[in-house]
């Protein structure tokens, strides 16, 4: 059961959608999804509609009112949850409409994997309509769908966003992007990664997370639990030193890119697509809590889930533990860190700051 916080309570929205901290848009829905409000408001319909970037399910239960047999499904733990409660789970299988938001700023591996699973769930003559932001690449990415689908036309514009119309005629599968595959360094070791596409810090060890590496001390023996491990950088590092480690991630790819990290290493360990820690059991608990939170949830700086994980921190941190963050050195995390045991500024560099408590 989720722990009693707001982070946790369900916010409806205007058609019995759903949203709570930790789906993007929140409070609202994405512009993007808005867009497609639009485009779909008389689209009637007796068959087969999938929604591939739910979010809440305000676009899934707009065609549902209209007739649809609708399913849905996202890449955002909490975005499941609110699927789950709506009874639009996704069974698989293609469908004669398919509906999809672009996630560009994640880059093009992520965007050319997200068009290519649409072809896939797209039934031939089966029509998608794609909505992105006209500042990240919307028209370049429109035209390669256009390439691999047959045709289209952008149907509806509308606060800098865009919706494309396009029919599925051609029946040569698109190119997907493969996970990358990449060895970093770290605390004297290779460790040998998979990244699927637009997975954070793809093809590198982003800046924050080596600051933590180059601080902790040996995590031999530790049970170690990584909240937002991306595809392993921190968590795979600690437990070729010799820690137990449990991954926590919302986004199915990361969840995917630990799993392929710990099997490029020869390990063990446990990795859960979770909100936060809600798929974590209540008795769970840790030496060390290592975290490098999101802040943006996407374009906007949001904090409820950073927040959140120092929260899930707390509630999973043995007596004598220790919590390690890594943050941008303007983050305002001192204050709910301290409420967690004795706090000490570790190093400030990089632009980074990283802060560590103990449990007493």
């Amino acid at each position: 059961m989720n722990p009693p916080h707001s982070y946790w309570s369900w916010r409806t929205l205007a058609n019995g959608a759903l949203t709570k901290p930790g789906i993007a848009g929140y409070p609202h829905v994405e512009p993007a999804q808005e867009l497609l409000l639009e485009a779909t408001q008389d689209l009637t319909g007796a068959g087969r509609a999938l929604d591939l970037s739910a979010r809440g399910g305000a676009v899934a239960l707009r065609l549902r009112e209209n007739g649809w047999a609708v399913a849905a499904t996202d890449e955002g733990a909490a975005s499941l949850a609110a699927l789950h409660k709506l009874e639009l789970t996704d069974a698989g299988g293609q469908a004669e409409l398919v509906c999809l938001m672009l996630s560009a700023e994640r880059g093009n591996a992520r965007v050319q994997a997200q068009i290519a699973q649409a072809w896939s769930r797209t039934a031939l003559s089966g029509v998608l309509l794609l909505a992105g932001d006209k500042d990240k690449g919307f028209e370049r990415y429109f035209k390669q769908a256009v390439q691999i689908f047959g045709g289209g036309e952008i149907v509806q514009r509308g606060n800098g966003y865009r919706v494309a119309r396009l029919v599925k005629t051609k029946l040569e599968p698109p190119v997907t992007p493969e996970a990358q595959h990449f060895i970093i360094s770290a605390r004297g070791r290779s460790v040998r990664c998979s990244a699927q596409p637009g997975v954070f810090a793809s093809g590198k060890l982003d800046a924050a997370s080596a600051v933590m590496l180059e601080h902790l001390p040996n995590a031999s023996g530790k049970r170690v639990l990584d909240i937002g491990a991306g595809y392993g950088a921190l968590g795979v590092t600690l437990a070729l030193e010799g820690a137990t480690v449990t991954m926590l991630e919302s986004d199915a790819l990361s969840v995917q890119s630990c799993v392929e990290t710990l099997a490029l290493n020869g390990l063990i360990g446990s990795v859960l697509h979770s909100d936060v820690d809600a798929k974590l059991p209540a008795n769970a608990r840790f030496d060390w809590v290592v975290m490098n939170p999101p802040f943006h949830v996407g374009r906007d700086l949001k904090l409820e889930v950073a927040l959140e994980f120092i929260a899930a921190a707390g509630r999973h941190l043995g007596a004598g533990g220790e919590v390690w963050l890594v943050a941008n050195h303007f983050l305002p995390y001192e204050a709910p860190l301290a409420e967690l045991g004795v706090l000490n500024v570790v190093t400030l560099e990089r632009g980074f700051k990283l802060l560590h408590v103990t449990r007493v």
